[in-house]
Formats: C-alpha cells, structure tokens, sequence
C-alpha cells in the first residue's frame, strides 16, 4: 500500500492548511508520513529518513512533531519485514530515540526556571519507562508479525512442495502406463509375428 502513505500526507496538508495550523512542525511531519509508505517494503529507508528527521527536528529545537508516531511504525516494519542487520538498526534506532528525546526533555526542564532538580528526575524517569515500555511493546507486536510472515511463508513454500510433487507422481503415474501400454504392444506384436 505505498498509495497510502501519499495519501495521509496530502490529507494531512490539507487539513493543516484548512486550520491555518502551518508550523515549523510541518516540514519535517509531513516527509516522515511519506516516509511511512516505504517503510514496510523498504524497511531500512524508512528507519534511516524516519529516523533522520526525528533526529535534526530535535536538534532544530522542536522536541515533538506529529511525524514522531513514524518512528514506531519504521521500528516495526524493521523488526517485521527487515533481515537481521535492519531489525537490529530498527532496535538501536528505537532505544537512541527514547534515549535522545528523554534527554532533551530533561534538559528543557533543568533549563527551566520553574523546575526543580526532582522535577526533571522526574520527568527524566517517567520519559525513560514509558519510553522503554512503548519500544518492548512495538518489539513484541513486531516480533509477532515476523513470526506470522515466516509461518505463511513456509505454508507458502510447503503448498509449493506439495503442488511439484503431486506433478511429479502424475508424470511417474503417465510414464508408468506409457511403458505398461509399450510392453503389451510388444507383447502383441510379437505374438502376431510367431
């Protein structure tokens, strides 16, 4: 369905700019929905554009945008649909995520002048586990999907195997009565010749 991720960028443009909602938050929303659409049959790409973004929007100061839901989508699809060194890239892109934002987000609060050292203990806590639960999650629901693939995979190539070898009895079967025809023949050629 790569349609799809076009499709939620343009809707995604248009209600922005139905609401006058236009922010620096867009340009960098708006390439990792469309990034989206690759990721399941491109999974390393996507993680490597999704991720990229995720990284420069955070170092340009905007410590969430919309796009940032990608990130878990391309985790994913890396760990569903990637071979061992993407599902890999897609885990460490994952934990780098939680870690950066984490970090920024502790660093905001110290900087604050309202906050205190418990408050951004606090918020370095709750940002680091919820971070970590919602990464485990999406390894989890991944893993399940590469399991899945894997298992129709093998029903896939199991139903092939069975398909060549019912041909493979039927030609046997047809060479089998070719040859039992040719000895009668034989048999009744040879009979009229004596």
């Amino acid at each position: 369905m790569p349609w799809c991720g076009g499709t939620v960028t343009l809707l995604l443009t248009l209600f922005t700019l139905f609401i006058g909602a236009v922010g620096w938050w867009l340009p960098f929303t708006l390439p990792m929905v469309a990034a989206g659409a690759i990721c399941r049959t491109r999974p390393g790409w996507g993680v490597a554009v999704i991720g990229t973004l995720a990284v420069i929007h955070v170092a340009a100061g905007l410590m969430v945008v919309l796009g940032d839901v990608m990130t878990f989508y391309a985790m994913f699809c890396a760990v569903a649909y990637g071979s061992t060194r993407i599902y890999v890239a897609g885990i460490i892109a994952g934990i780098a995520g939680v870690i950066t934002q984490t970090l920024s987000w502790t660093a905001t609060t110290i900087a604050s002048p309202y906050a205190s050292a418990i408050e951004a203990f606090g918020v370095f806590v709750t940002l680091l586990v919820t971070g970590t639960i919602s990464i485990v999650a999406v390894w989890a629901l991944a893993n399940l999907q590469r399991a899945r693939v894997r298992q129709l995979a093998l029903q896939r190539e199991r139903a092939e195997q069975a398909v060549r070898e019912r041909e493979q009895r039927t030609a046997l079967a047809v060479a089998e009565e070719r040859a039992r025809i040719a000895r009668e023949m034989h048999d009744v050629v040879a009979h009229s010749l004596s």
